[in-house]
């Protein structure tokens, strides 16, 4: 276990993809669970690393501005240019439960035609809320696996990765 900014008690890992990794941390100035993100620096040039830095920094400034049930709170971002490898992270609120792609490989919920409708109605929301910010934001990857079910089966999109889902429109 790690320390990250000497904030942030790095738990476990939740979740691991080609794009990096969540983490379950404990934040030491709140005592909260919360979810870190992590990039790691996988760029094969000086552009390209300055590239990403600036995009991360612009997206995770505007997804902190969001407020919405549905989507993950972002409350801190950092970047780790220790060892010299960047480390993107984005501290995001935790919201605990299963993705959609977990619940129907293990079979643990049986959704019926009501609940999926719940669901997608749901979604939608989510969608609706980001489409109506000025400029509004696309998110670019609905999938099972990036949406989470919560215990009292509320919806949440999360893996918001950096370059590829969150855009603005021009």
């Amino acid at each position: 276990m790690s320390f990250l900014q000497n904030r942030y008690f790095v738990k476990k890992l939740i979740k691991r993809g080609a794009m990096g990794s969540v983490y379950l941390a404990e934040d030491n100035h709140t005592y909260a669970m919360v979810a870190v993100k992590e990039m790691t620096d996988n760029f094969s040039t000086e552009e390209d690393k300055i590239y990403a830095e600036r995009k991360f920094q612009e997206e995770a400034r505007i997804l902190s501005c969001l407020s919405h049930s549905g989507i993950p709170r972002v409350i801190d971002f950092f970047i780790d240019k220790t060892l010299g490898n960047y480390h993107y992270y984005m501290v995001m609120s935790y919201i605990p439960g299963n993705d959609i792609e977990n619940i129907l490989e293990t079979g643990v919920v049986k959704p019926d035609y009501h609940r999926v409708l719940k669901w997608i109605l749901q979604i939608l929301d989510i969608l609706y809320y980001l489409h109506n910010q000025k400029p509004p934001i696309i998110y670019r990857d609905i999938k099972p696996s990036n949406i989470i079910v919560s215990r009292s089966c509320f919806q949440s999109l999360t893996q918001i990765r950096i370059q590829t889902i969150v855009t603005t429109a021009l």
